[in-house]
């Protein structure tokens, strides 16, 4: 990718991120707190803000769990977690009781802020080629994990990945898988001046698709 503001509406405003770590308990837990703010007083959030976006891996399906069925059968509804059940149950344990992000705009001219819940339960699922039937059976030892990076790479020497943009898709070993979101987050990148330049395979470093050339 690459980022062209020409090609953008975007605010001239400068971004500064810190943040600040309580100690919760003995266990090691933290109470992370980001503070975001914007220099230009006349900057305007405008549509959807995502507070914070987390990843994981090892996020497995019980070995018991053969079904699609057995599978919703076994979902999980906590206080801050909705989503699939997993064989790792540690991870289980920290998505159950980290608290739903908390969110507060303050805006320093007017005084006005918004403070509350920004947002939903953590949530995880675990995808299937079931052909569509319920019944269908999978296998859950029988699965790989493709992950799709969007790498601003304006210097090449230190290019960085848009972590909001990462898309993740799960399928059987001899599916094959489909990044659903794709199209949606290139378009969502290219209204922010971003252009797709190449597409790479992170393991062989093989160029897939070559840059797009403009027409003369």
């Amino acid at each position: 990718m690459s980022n062209n503001e020409k090609n953008g509406d975007k605010v001239d405003s400068e971004v500064t991120v810190t943040h600040t770590d309580t100690p919760v308990d003995a266990s090691g837990r933290i109470q992370r707190v980001y503070h975001i703010k914007l220099s230009n007083p006349n900057a305007r959030l405008d549509g959807s803000i995502s507070p914070l976006t987390v990843s994981s891996n090892e996020f497995t399906m019980p070995s018991d769990i053969k079904t699609y069925q057995e599978d919703y059968d076994h979902l999980i509804d906590a206080d801050n977690f909705n989503g699939a059940d997993t064989s790792n149950k540690t991870l289980l344990n920290a998505l159950e009781k980290t608290p739903i992000a908390l969110m507060k705009v303050t805006n320093n001219t007017t005084g006005k802020d918004s403070t509350g819940v920004q947002g939903q339960k953590w949530a995880a699922l675990i995808r299937y080629d079931t052909s569509g039937d319920v019944k269908n059976a999978v296998d859950p030892t029988n699965t790989r994990t493709a992950t799709l990076e969007f790498v601003n790479d304006n210097d090449p020497a230190n290019p960085i990945t848009i972590v909001s943009a990462t898309n993740t898709a799960q399928g059987t070993a001899d599916s094959k898988i489909d990044f659903s979101n794709a199209t949606d987050t290139l378009a969502y990148l290219e209204k922010l001046g971003y252009s797709l330049e190449k597409v790479v395979n992170n393991q062989t470093g093989k160029v897939i698709t070559p840059p797009r050339r403009s027409r003369s």
